[in-house]
């Protein structure tokens, strides 16, 4: 991750190489890639750690909060652009940990100051500890995400029934390049994808489909995939054998994907019109067009 008001800390990386604009002078220099404006080096603007390109932090999704963090952060830490984030991105993951360790350390400084004063070793001792797990647990899930980032897991597709494994492997891989061709992939694409297992004890009597999960190295052809994985049930009409597509979560991604989708029933019990946007992991009101064109007709 770099930033442009990170530049009186060191020079700016040399990694950002796109956009740029050549003026009449021959002198180059990056543009924003939301408002197409130019990127100054007094400016404040942050660069997508995935395809190099520079953003005006007013043009980004990022709170004020948050992008201090990545000014005062070293490089560890990445940035994701709008459309690179399909996974939740690092600094969402730091952001949590910060929240969590900060009401630690609130609820400990209250009962330092009901406390008597002096020295409190077990005190130190306790703080020191809370934050050792914090880091550790972060590290250990970053670590997590980063050997799952390659990683599709696809739910409902017909399991052999098969004596040998071997035999239905086989048949597994030739389900799933019918599916990934249905996504708009060569077959030459399709074949570049490794089969790694199903999840889950095989049993023959179970009714049970077992989610299997691929590998697919190239971020552009991964991303393809998710984004046309609807195209796989266009002709199916019964729901139940509908064939999905999804990333390789973590336990804590997926029950931070539980948490906004019962935040996202509860809102819209209560009224209006929510959706999530899995980009930002943010719920978002769903724009009523017909009421904006009203709107429009009516000014």
């Amino acid at each position: 991750m770099s930033s442009k008001s990170r530049s009186n800390k060191g020079s700016v990386s040399d990694s950002r190489k796109k956009p740029q604009v050549e003026s009449q002078s021959l002198v180059k220099f990056d543009v924003c890639h939301v408002c197409n404006k130019k990127v100054s080096d007094d400016s404040e603007s942050i660069e997508c750690d995935h395809c190099k390109v520079w953003i005006h932090f007013r043009c980004s999704d990022l709170s004020e909060r948050e992008f201090e963090v990545l000014k005062k952060s070293s490089d560890n830490i990445q940035y994701y652009c709008s459309s690179c984030s399909g996974e939740r991105s690092t600094l969402r993951l730091v952001m949590d940990r910060l929240e969590k360790i900060s009401a630690q350390l609130m609820d400990i400084n209250t009962r330092l100051i009901t406390a008597e004063r002096g020295d409190n070793p077990l005190l130190e001792e306790k703080i020191k500890k809370i934050v050792e797990n914090e880091v550790k647990a972060y590290l250990e899930e970053k670590e997590e995400q980063d050997n799952r980032k390659d990683n599709l897991v696809i739910f409902n597709l017909p399991e052999s029934k098969k004596e040998k494994e071997d035999d239905r492997r086989d048949e597994d891989r030739a389900s799933i390049l019918e599916v990934l061709k249905k996504t708009g992939l060569s077959k030459t694409e399709a074949s570049s994808t490794e089969v790694i297992a199903r999840l889950g004890r095989y049993n023959k009597t179970s009714k049970t489909v077992r989610p299997i999960k691929i590998r697919i190295v190239s971020d552009d052809i991964r991303r393809r995939v998710l984004s046309n994985s609807r195209k796989v049930n266009e002709v199916s009409t019964d729901v139940k054998s509908r064939i999905y597509i999804n990333r390789d979560r973590t336990v804590q991604q997926r029950e931070a994907d539980k948490l906004l989708r019962a935040d996202l029933v509860k809102k819209n019990k209560e009224g209006g019109n929510w959706i999530i946007n899995w980009k930002k992991h943010t719920l978002e009101q769903k724009k009523d067009e017909k009421k904006e064109d009203e709107e429009l007709q009516n000014n």
